[in-house]
């Protein structure tokens, strides 16, 4: 992991080396319009910056995203098929990071990923998973990189309402709740709130990732993997 730590030291507002950042929230909450965005005020700050939605795809190329999905429509696998497709999107999750986003990065290159593997933690039921609990939070612990920087966007329920309803107000609400916690029991995570326009959403995202960069060149790679470094308001 210190080959890790060397990677990300920096001197800038994000830094000479490359970033990997993942975006988080329900649907509605903002954030394609905010990935947007940030990658555009990224390139300014790193030179390139690419965006990737849900995985990499080296093992499955991950379907066209019709913007009008609703996201708990298909049925569960049963426990044995979820457990195996979880284990194929871990696998899928780690290659494409060793093959793709790890020389991205090594190149001072910018990653924002549309949610990551450790979204399954808080909607299995969109990836139709249906198998054991303990085994998505265990493998998230394994599948690279070991030290992304989390957004994780929030917004009021009425306001992600009015500009989707793909989901139930109860579900909604347990989903914003889970999101805030997996922030808070997370480091170098985020969260951001989206009820305001976009170029200060923007702002506040650059200065914290600014702020967890440079609280991992100023601690040794070991304290700052196990220490709960979230902004979280």
């Amino acid at each position: 992991m210190a080959t890790e730590k060397n990677q990300e030291n920096t001197d800038g507002p994000t830094g000479h080396q490359g970033l990997f950042l993942v975006v988080l929230g329900p649907d509605g909450v903002g954030k394609s319009t905010t990935i947007r965005y940030l990658q555009l005020e990224l390139e300014k700050l790193c030179g390139h910056c690419r965006t990737e939605r849900w995985r990499p795809g080296l093992i499955k190329k991950v379907a066209p995203d019709t913007g009008n999905r609703i996201p708990h429509a298909k049925v569960p696998r049963g426990p044995i098929a979820s457990a195996l497709s979880l284990l194929g999107l871990a696998a899928d999750f780690n290659i494409g990071y060793v093959v793709s986003a790890r020389p991205a990065i090594a190149r001072s290159e910018a990653i924002i990923f549309d949610r990551y593997f450790h979204d399954v933690l808080i909607d299995p039921k969109r990836y139709r998973y249906a198998g054991p609990k303990w085994l998505p939070r265990l493998l998230s612990r394994w599948v690279l990189p070991r030290n992304p920087i989390f957004i994780v966007l929030d917004a009021d329920e009425e306001l992600i309402l009015r500009r989707k309803q793909e989901l139930p107000l109860p579900e909604l609400t347990r989903q914003r709740l889970a999101y805030r916690e997996f922030a808070a029991r997370t480091s170098q995570a985020m969260i951001v709130k989206t009820d305001r326009p976009v170029e200060a959403i923007v702002s506040e995202i650059v200065t914290n990732i600014s702020a967890i960069r440079n609280f991992r060149n100023t601690t040794p790679a070991k304290s700052w993997q196990h220490r709960d470094v979230s902004l979280v308001p």
